[in-house]
């Protein structure tokens, strides 16, 4: 795991000790021996079928989107560079679902 997957961890495990109900959703890559849906120190855990353009990270393009996020309150995402986070917000804004991003410099 690298810089950013350890900040997200941090903050999705420190929101479920305050009693909220947590989901992250990130694709397969790099994952596709582990579960699709699993709860990891309770948060739920989506990985989702995605694919990457030109074999770059950030140009990773979600082919699917989990139902959890017409229920969410709030989607947060992180990484303004990542294609995937990014087309995750679009989908969850045109659902009405209040959108929140964490831009790093």
């Amino acid at each position: 795991m690298g810089g950013l997957e350890n900040v997200v961890k941090a903050l999705a495990e420190e929101q479920v000790k305050l009693g909220h109900e947590v989901h992250v959703i990130t694709s397969t890559y790099g994952a596709e021996d582990r579960p699709r849906k699993e709860v990891i120190n309770g948060v739920h855990v989506h990985r989702i079928k995605a694919t990457r353009l030109m074999g770059y990270p950030d140009l990773t393009y979600p082919l699917e989107h989990p139902d959890v996020l017409k229920d969410a309150d709030v989607v947060h995402g992180h990484s303004q560079n990542s294609l995937f986070t990014m087309k995750i917000l679009e989908h969850a804004k045109k659902q009405g679902v209040k959108t929140a991003i964490h831009f790093m410099l």
